[in-house]
């Protein structure tokens, strides 16, 4: 009876293996068609589940496939297979996820001419996050053993620091170009008298997002109102405390849905403590909408905009409200 159950689950594994791989190849293949990967010979590969770092690739690469985090390295073997069977010659790894180094083993072994590059998003800042720190070093690990090309940085002065190390870098920067002809309104400043609109996007309560400390400089503002995506039970307390007027999901939402809210603003924040190449102030601008940031990266260095709208002093409610 025991044997039999055994046989059973072995064959109800071997048939969910079997279609996971016939589905990832039909997704890959419906895509390679769509991006035509054998006049364009590179793959930009991204997890779906990384909002921003999605959003950055499919802006930056025509030729992106989605991979999730990999839990075996028979997965991984499965999404090497088609790769190499595509006859891709650059792979580009956007972001580093859990199982992603099983992938670039498995090509470096079996084709060493494809040349293997990746895209790092964050900053020695998010190395105190577990995550972070594992990933960045296994990518460093990787690289000193020869099988990662070029590390990419999308934070200037990552790439600036780690070339002056002697590794090979290159700086990657993001880009935003939204669609004019979609049905998003452009900024409808209100009358005077109704409330100003204040926009805090994709922070939720991350000590990197630095969200108390922007809700306070606009608890400053008379009259202001700040939707907030998303939102926390502890936001809404520490509003509460400040008297401010805060409205909001508690789950990100739909990036059109999003685009159409930041567009309604007055002004839109993101003063953050550590950043690499936001996506929020570009988006913002792009939609005509003035946003406020940290001096964390490179956007508007020695122009006239630079003085409008970087915040010297993050962690200063004060400062952020003066600005």
């Amino acid at each position: 009876m025991i044997k039999r159950i055994i046989n059973v689950v072995r064959k109800i594994l071997f048939f969910e293996k079997k279609y996971w791989s016939i589905r990832l190849k039909r997704r890959f293949k419906k895509q390679s068609n769509l991006i035509n990967i054998d006049d364009n010979y590179y793959i930009a590969i991204y997890n779906p589940n990384w909002l921003g770092v999605g959003i950055a690739t499919k802006e930056l690469f025509e030729n992106n496939f989605p991979v999730s985090e990999l839990f075996s390295k028979s997965q991984a073997r499965r999404i090497t297979n088609i790769i190499l069977e595509e006859n891709v010659k650059l792979v580009i790894f956007s972001g580093f996820s859990r199982g992603w180094e099983t992938i670039v083993s498995e090509i470096k072994k079996r084709k060493k001419g494809v040349i293997i590059k990746v895209i790092w998003h964050g900053s020695n800042s998010l190395n105190v996050e577990k995550y972070d720190r594992n990933r960045f070093f296994k990518l460093f690990e990787l690289y000193d053993k020869g099988l990662i090309n070029s590390i990419c940085f999308v934070k200037k002065s990552m790439a600036e620091f780690y070339k002056a190390r002697g590794y090979n870098v290159e700086f990657i920067m993001n880009n935003i170009t939204l669609n004019k002809s979609s049905n998003i309104e452009i900024n409808n400043i209100k009358s005077i008298n109704e409330k100003i609109k204040i926009g805090l996007y994709m922070s939720g309560d991350r000590w990197v997002k630095n969200t108390y400390n922007q809700l306070a400089a606009a608890s400053l503002i008379p009259n202001a109102v700040v939707e907030c995506i998303p939102l926390s039970s502890n936001l809404v307390r520490f509003a509460k405390i400040l008297k401010l007027d805060i409205v909001g999901t508690y789950e990100n939402i739909d990036r059109s849905l999003l685009l159409d809210k930041m567009a309604s603003n007055h002004i839109n924040l993101y003063a953050t403590f550590t950043e690499c190449a936001p996506l929020i102030p570009l988006e913002s601008f792009e939609l005509g909408v003035p946003c406020l940031t940290s001096n964390n990266h490179h956007y508007w260095e020695n122009t006239n905009l630079e003085g409008f709208v970087i915040v010297n002093e993050p962690d200063n409610p004060t400062a952020i409200y003066n600005k």
